[in-house]
């Protein structure tokens, strides 16, 4: 199984990570168990809320679909998926038990479209 958190940095450096779950027929849905980093914070902070957060998807993998929620909205206040991911920063981090985590930093394009820039794993 893998096991996947969204990291959103906005332009006050302030961050929500947003831990996924799998729902009864298999989709990724956001479990609502964000996490808020209010300041520029140390790596080792904001290592430690990632580990929690991904601590979180080991524990509760699944979710009902019908209990899944607009976590984004619920942590931001904001409705729109375009408004609220459009001047963030978006890492997911994929943990894999078998072989560790993988980072994959993406980029909006000018079609507002999300794509991978890059990714890297770590054992």
């Amino acid at each position: 199984m893998v096991y996947t958190i969204s990291v959103y940095k906005d332009k006050q450096s302030k961050i929500i990570i947003i831990p996924d779950a799998i729902d009864e027929i298999g989709l990724r849905r956001e479990a609502n168990r964000p996490i808020y980093i209010n300041e520029l914070s140390s790596n080792s902070i904001i290592g430690t809320a990632v580990l929690e957060s991904i601590k979180g998807c080991l524990a509760t993998p699944t979710i009902e679909s019908n209990k899944a929620e607009k976590v984004f909205s619920i942590a931001s206040g904001i409705k729109s998926w375009k408004t609220f991911s459009k001047d963030r920063f978006l890492v997911s981090i994929k943990f894999y038990p078998e072989k560790g985590y993988v980072f994959l930093p993406q980029k909006r394009d000018i079609k507002d479209q999300c794509h991978l820039v890059s990714s890297k794993y770590i054992h």
